[in-house]
């Protein structure tokens, strides 16, 4: 009866060790498969948060934009009775001018290209802008001009 008891005490501790081991294991793939759920769902909040700080910036800037256009436009209906064409013109650009938000800025170009208003580059107002490229390639001045013959309005 020595045997049997030392055999099957043997039994147990094996079957304790193989159920510690499993439930190891299995702790071991559930924390695996939390984390990987974690990590995708933080994965996805910051996309969510990176389209809608995108979105967000690009209202504010149409906002400066819309503002910028509804002073110049009010400038334009108070003053075209009394004013000449370049003293309105003037107006307008004093008060786009001053439109600067840390890096962004208002500028003005006509639909030839020529650049009327640039507070940051100051050299560039009178200079034709429509055959400069960015980095990329794009001629973005023509871009803008698209833009806006397509739409009679634009924004970029």
């Amino acid at each position: 009866m020595g045997w049997g008891h030392i055999s099957l005490s043997e039994n147990i501790k094996n079957l304790n060790s193989t159920q510690s081991k499993i439930k190891f294991q299995i702790s071991r793939q559930k924390k695996t498969i939390l984390k990987n759920s974690v990590d995708s769902f933080v994965q996805q909040a910051n996309a969510i948060v990176q389209k809608s700080e995108a979105s967000f910036e690009r209202r504010i800037k149409k906002n400066r934009v819309d503002t910028a256009y509804n002073i110049s436009h009010r400038i334009y209906h108070e003053n075209k009775d009394t004013l000449s064409s370049a003293e309105i013109k003037q107006r307008v650009k004093s008060v786009v001018a001053s439109m600067v938000f840390g890096n962004d800025y208002m500028f003005i170009f006509d639909t030839s290209g020529m650049n009327i208003l640039s507070p940051l580059l100051p050299h560039l107002e009178g200079v034709n802008a429509l055959n400069m490229q960015d980095a990329e390639g794009n001629y973005t001045t023509r871009n803008a001009i698209k833009v806006v013959e397509e739409r009679n309005a634009g924004f970029f």
